[in-house]
């Protein structure tokens, strides 16, 4: 399931009944679709990049009758980030004789990026390609609760695809679930607490999660990093620092272990969180990730489970 095909998921436009060549007389326009970086034409329709690569895409288009119409479609972000398609470029009642070609130059790849083309001819044949443009990490910022008794709260998160998860997900998808937020008013060791899936039956919010087969996330801290966000002016948040998978691999490599006095194997918690602390992790599918508290509501350490933690997170795809 938490894979990358979960980021290639189907490229829905409005024109979804043109997913393949007509079957009008004639035939469809062929099209040869490309990514260039670094000056160099890249293998298959989809690659990965780091944030900031400069990107050229390309769309050939060689029809046997005149074209009618090319349209560029874009699609920006994956999964749960997913933009709606956007209609780029609409070049109709063309006259470029017997080939088309479209390319664009993306500067600095901020985004997951997807591109479509569609191509029609005068006889009503079209046909349709797609580039898809991936970053290597995905960043996004999402609030968690800690455990209501009703089950009402998003406690639990998939990481590596930004779901907030409740506790009838963790019961009908557990392998979906890395960690949970917990607000332990009563330990003062522990308070505002991220929390291993495979441990966060010890938070006592929801014992009955327990079982070995549930995944287990290992926690450490990077000071270096918080130390950097407090004193370095042209600093100020990680996705300023860390901009590809391997400086949050290393991210992780450089953090320390967490040393607590709690119930919890060493590593399973991330215990007294505040504001500007800065997490590294790795998941159980050995997934890198980093996060950065940007808020907590600790709601006067209320005993009603009402508690809120944001976190700023990117994490290796």
């Amino acid at each position: 399931m938490k894979n990358l095909a979960i980021l290639t998921s189907f490229f829905i436009l409005a024109l979804a009944t043109m997913i393949s060549c007509s079957e009008d007389s004639g035939t469809a326009p062929s099209i040869n679709a490309g990514i260039i970086v670094g000056g160099e034409t890249l293998e298959g329709l989809e690659t990965m990049v780091p944030i900031g690569t400069q990107v050229k895409y390309k769309f050939e288009v060689y029809p046997d009758a005149d074209l009618k119409k090319i349209e560029i479609w874009r699609m920006q972000g994956v999964g749960q980030f997913t933009a709606a398609p956007t209609l780029w470029k609409v070049f109709e009642n063309l006259d470029f004789g017997n080939e088309f070609i479209y390319e664009e130059i993306i500067d600095s790849l901020a985004e997951d990026l997807r591109i479509s083309i569609y191509a029609e001819d005068i006889n009503g044949n079209y046909n349709h390609s797609q580039l898809t443009i991936f970053l290597d990490v995905t960043r996004y910022s999402i609030t968690l609760y800690d455990g209501l008794t009703d089950g009402t709260s998003l406690t639990f998160l998939d990481v590596e695809n930004g779901r907030g998860l409740y506790i009838a997900n963790t019961i009908a998808d557990p392998e979906a679930v890395d960690f949970g937020f917990a607000f332990m008013e009563f330990n003062e060791n522990a308070m505002a607490s991220i929390v291993s899936f495979d441990e966060y039956y010890k938070t006592s919010a929801y014992p009955m999660v327990t079982s070995p087969e549930n995944n287990r996330t290992l926690f450490k801290r990077s000071v270096n990093l918080e130390n950097e966000l407090i004193n370095e002016p042209t600093i100020l948040h990680i996705y300023e620092r860390l901009m590809t998978k391997e400086s949050v691999r290393q991210a992780y490599e450089e953090a320390e272990e967490i040393s607590h006095e709690l119930s919890f194997s060493q590593g399973a918690v991330a215990p007294m969180l505040l504001p500007g602390s800065v997490i590294s992790f790795v998941t159980q599918n050995e997934k890198y990730g980093v996060f950065q508290v940007t808020a907590l509501d600790s709601k006067n350490n209320s005993m009603i489970n009402d508690q809120t933690i944001t976190l700023d997170i990117i994490i290796q795809k």
